[in-house]
């Protein structure tokens, strides 16, 4: 929680339906959306994160921008292994 992980989603699947888009082909969109939805992207908060979480410490800026990162890098890698690309 407090991670950014719905922002993170939401952007992933404004770039994925982006005309600009040349990631992925026309006929892939809706799979690779729903792909990219059904990912958990809680295996990208890193264990300070929960740990402070826990103690009720919400993320800095820079932890979120970090957490964004790499949640950007597993959405795209994992969507790319999926469907092969």
């Amino acid at each position: 929680p407090g991670a950014g992980k719905t922002c993170v989603a939401n952007l992933a699947v404004e770039q994925l339906l982006a005309p600009s888009s040349s990631s992925f082909d026309d006929d892939d969109d809706d799979a690779t959306v729903l792909d990219c939805l059904g990912l958990d992207l809680d295996v990208c908060v890193s264990e300070t994160m929960r740990t402070n979480f826990g103690k009720g410490i919400y993320p800095t800026l820079s932890e979120r921008l970090e957490f964004a990162s790499d949640a950007c890098e597993y959405v795209v890698k994992s969507i790319c292994e999926k469907w092969g690309k």
